[in-house]
């Protein structure tokens, strides 16, 4: 009889260091909850300053992202204003108010707007900025100045790049260019109705050519005139 007592209470024992070596085990492999990551099922979204989560984005709900309706409009009413301007025998050729809305922009835009060119190219019979490139070609690039209201009903300010190639009438009747240059225009362009509602073109002393006041043909000067 006391040798089975003897095997039960060595069993026993046993049994309970086997267990407390599986617990040691299972508590060493198993990771702390406290040390656990926490996940919430959201990701992190980097906002626009000063806009609200339904405010923002495009098309991939990125601010940052124009909407391809409002940069078509924006790249469609700086190449017309470009392109669309030219002036012969004293007499200018811009675009009309009907030419300005189909491009893309609001009545009361294309009502109040002056080309920039017509002052440019007072003193000349002659003149046009057109590079001569296709309309895809005409806008360099379109850069985002700043964004207010909430998606659709954003207005977006977008500076765009245009490629220019003066062109005037010298003096003695010759045709003469300038190098192509880049000037920027503000734009700014009402998401909801794809439509530029404001555009500011580049100031004329901010251009990189000036026509002279005498129309003499490079060439012609003499260096003092050049000078």
């Amino acid at each position: 009889m006391r040798k089975w007592k003897i095997i039960a209470s060595v069993t026993a024992a046993v049994l309970a260091i086997g267990t407390l070596i599986a617990l040691t085990v299972v508590r060493a492999t198993w990771p702390d909850s406290k040390n656990l990551p926490s996940h919430t099922g959201s990701v992190a979204t980097a906002q626009h300053p000063g806009s609200t989560s339904s405010g923002l984005g495009s098309d991939d709900d990125s601010w940052s992202t124009i909407p391809a309706k409002v940069t078509d409009s924006a790249r469609q009413v700086v190449t017309l204003l470009v392109t669309g301007w030219h002036k012969t025998d004293g007499k200018v050729n811009a675009p009309s108010t009907e030419d300005l809305i189909s491009a893309g922009m609001s009545k009361s835009c294309a009502a109040s707007y002056e080309p920039v060119w017509n002052r440019v190219f007072i003193a000349t019979k002659a003149g046009s900025v057109d590079p001569g490139a296709t309309v895809s070609d005409v806008v360099a690039s379109t850069a985002i100045i700043a964004v207010s209201g909430e998606k659709p009903y954003r207005t977006w300010s977008l500076d765009v790049t245009a490629t220019v190639r003066p062109q005037w009438q010298a003096a003695d009747g010759s045709m003469q260019t300038f190098p192509l240059e880049n000037d920027d225009w503000t734009v700014t362009v009402s998401e909801e109705r794809a439509q530029v509602t404001g555009i500011t073109e580049p100031d004329q002393m901010s251009l990189g050519f000036r026509i002279p006041a005498d129309l003499t043909p490079p060439q012609s000067r003499t260096q003092e005139e050049s000078e």
